[in-house]
């Protein structure tokens, strides 16, 4: 088998045998610029095709550790046996020789490795063990430093190392260290990509932070704006009432007066009352307070106390036919659920003055075994295009400096969180005859269940 290795090619001449070299060269090239293939795979073959096109026994590619102090085994063919391993590794302080002339040359063609100073540290234990007796070592560079060592061991009768096959095994540690450049490089590429994709997503998320941003403070602003004003109307009511009131004498004007200031102190104690609602919910220490509740008294007491303020009398109408029996008592929070109700009722009576203002309760679609809570009205309906915004905070249906309605935008955000506190969700929608409905949901509750 040996001697079948050393002569794979017995009478070829020199033209032959670079035109076999150059063959597989080139065929090493088209591989490593197939995709797909690790560096692993691509040692593996530069090992198998050492091995066939020399014909020795035993190839392998030694890669430096990163302090230069070792070189470590990154594939080892043994032809004969057919096996491939990695692993092994050799120090300079054991081999200085070795060492030195690998780092000064660029090829070691040792044709009697035993005797061969560049060599003799491997003879006993190594060498002998395994029959060797050539080796042919190249080095493995890239632009930078020197990485490693292709290393040819041959293990017939001692070989003669043919100018030819010293530049084939030369070009295979080139092929190896533009194969590590090339690796690093893409793996840079990849690294780079990566980079800018987290930069990019970086600057996009930045820019979305800076539009939130500039949003929150043109909202916060705006309710600001309306919250002074809100604040201000019933204020300036109360004092101006109080000022005419000093002066008349009219049992008849006074008592018109003083329905002013009383309408003006009940919007104002709605107002501030939105506001404390507000920091309560900001402190995050609000929490249900469940019981039982009748829904048809709840709702129509809720109706009564949220147009009080308006000093509007709408059209109020109630039906709670839908309902079945057994849900016209529900297990809830009746502060918060009367407050969601009446915001809604509220917003009705501003938003669609004069006409009817239905009120139902009926079973739930979201929660099969709920309560829906609707309030509809004939009013000019939603914008659609800002129907998911009505309930987030600072927001509302009409926020133009002319806007002909009051509120500070805090309502329907307020309604949303305390229907996430017991549970429920809140809607909005048009409705196809006109006007708008507003909605809360909530779930059945155990009648146990704190």
């Amino acid at each position: 088998m040996d001697e079948q290795l050393v002569t794979p090619h017995a009478g070829e001449s020199v033209e032959a045998r670079w035109a076999r070299f150059n063959a597989e060269l080139d065929r090493l090239a088209r591989f490593r610029t197939q995709p797909g293939h690790t560096l692993a795979e691509l040692m593996e073959q530069a090992v198998h095709s050492v091995s066939k096109t020399l014909g020795v026994s035993r190839a392998s590619v030694w890669f430096l550790n990163e302090d230069d102090t070792a070189l470590e085994c990154a594939c080892l063919l043994e032809a004969e046996a057919g096996q491939v391993s990695q692993g092994a590794s050799l120090e300079a302080d054991r081999y200085p020789a070795y060492f030195k002339a690998f780092r000064e040359s660029r090829v070691i063609d040792a044709h009697d490795a035993i005797t061969d100073p560049r060599t003799a540290e491997f003879a006993v234990g190594y060498l002998d063990v395994l029959g060797i007796t050539s080796m042919l070592d190249t080095q493995i560079s890239d632009r930078h430093k020197l990485r490693g060592v292709v290393c040819c061991e041959h293990t017939a009768s001692a070989r003669t190392w043919r100018a030819e096959e010293v530049s084939f095994v030369a070009a295979i540690g080139e092929y190896i260290g533009l194969a590590l450049e090339l690796f690093e490089r893409e793996r840079l590429n990849i690294e780079l990509e990566r980079s800018n994709a987290r930069l990019r997503a970086a600057i996009a998320s930045a820019e979305a932070a800076k539009t939130d941003a500039e949003k929150a403070n043109r909202l916060k602003t705006q309710f600001l704006a309306n919250t002074s004003h809100e604040l201000k109307t019933p204020l300036n009511g109360i004092l101006g009432g109080v000022t005419i009131l000093r002066q008349e004498h009219d049992p008849e004007a006074q008592g018109k007066w003083l329905d002013i200031i009383e309408q003006s102190g009940k919007w104002l104690l709605y107002s501030v009352n939105g506001l404390l609602d507000l920091a309560a919910l900001e402190d995050g220490a609000l929490r249900p307070k469940y019981e039982q509740i009748q829904v048809p008294s709840l709702i129509k007491e809720a109706a009564r106390l949220a147009v009080q303020p308006t000093g509007l009398a709408p059209d109020l109408r109630f039906e709670f036919s839908g309902l079945p029996a057994d849900r016209l008592t529900v297990r809830s929070d009746s502060g918060m659920l009367g407050k969601i109700v009446a915001n809604f009722v509220s917003n009705a009576a501003k938003f669609a003055p004069g006409g009817p203002i239905m009120v139902t309760a009926t079973p739930g679609e979201i929660y099969p075994t709920g309560v829906r809570i609707s309030v509809l009205d004939d009013g000019e309906g939603l914008d659609p295009d800002r129907i998911e915004e009505l309930f987030e905070r600072f927001t509302q249906g009409d926020g133009s400096s002319s806007r002909r309605f009051g509120g500070t935008g805090l309502g329907l955000a307020i309604c949303r969180e305390y229907a996430a506190l017991i549970g429920g969700q809140v809607f909005a929608a048009n409705r196809e005859e006109g006007g708008a409905v507003f909605s809360v949901e909530i779930p059945a509750r155990p009648i146990g269940l704190a």
